[in-house]
């Protein structure tokens, strides 16, 4: 699984390529949900398979393309510049997951009540952990309990995630 901010860049252009919310909704991004499947499309939509098979469908050339993706949110100059555009406008509230380092885009205060507002999710998740972990159980039928726990407690930090970030209030200076 990449993470929400990945994007693929020409090695000789330097033209980067992602995707945005409004790209979800095109023919070509239908058919990308439908070629990714419905299973695995909240995992996959933000990766650098579906950006590839996107861009494919609008017959950009990728043979000279490197995948990229960001962990280190803390400043936008990690970002190509189209991309931080796209995220400071929520045009990829929909395309993945809460960051991995929130606080790296949100003040203190917003990360509290982010945390605060999933704090249910995050106990179910951590319910389902623990079952996983106990070695009489069934491993595969654990193994897939707990992809399906990590999945909703992801849908419910990305949904609160990007509701909170779309105030910029809520955001650190540098991502307002």
């Amino acid at each position: 699984m990449c993470e929400t901010f990945s994007w693929i860049e020409n090695k000789v252009t330097k033209k980067c390529y992602f995707l945005t919310n409004a790209m979800l909704t095109t023919p070509e991004g239908m058919a990308t949900r439908q070629y990714i499947g419905k299973e695995k499309w909240f995992r996959d939509k933000c990766g650098h398979g579906a950006i590839k098979y996107y861009y494919k469908l609008l017959n950009v050339d990728l043979t000279s393309m490197q995948e990229i993706e960001c962990t280190d949110s803390k400043s936008p100059a990690n970002f190509p510049p189209d991309m931080v555009l796209a995220i400071k406008a929520n045009q990829m509230s929909k395309i993945g997951h809460c960051p991995t380092y929130p606080e790296q885009l949100l003040l203190a205060k917003a990360v509290n009540r982010l945390n605060r507002m999933t704090a249910a999710a995050k106990a179910k998740y951590d319910e389902d952990w623990a079952e996983y972990c106990n070695p009489q159980d069934d491993y595969l039928k654990g193994e897939i309990a707990i992809i399906k726990a990590e999945e909703a407690y992801s849908k419910v930090m990305a949904k609160v995630f990007w509701e909170l970030f779309a105030n910029p209030a809520n955001r650190r200076k540098i991502w307002r």
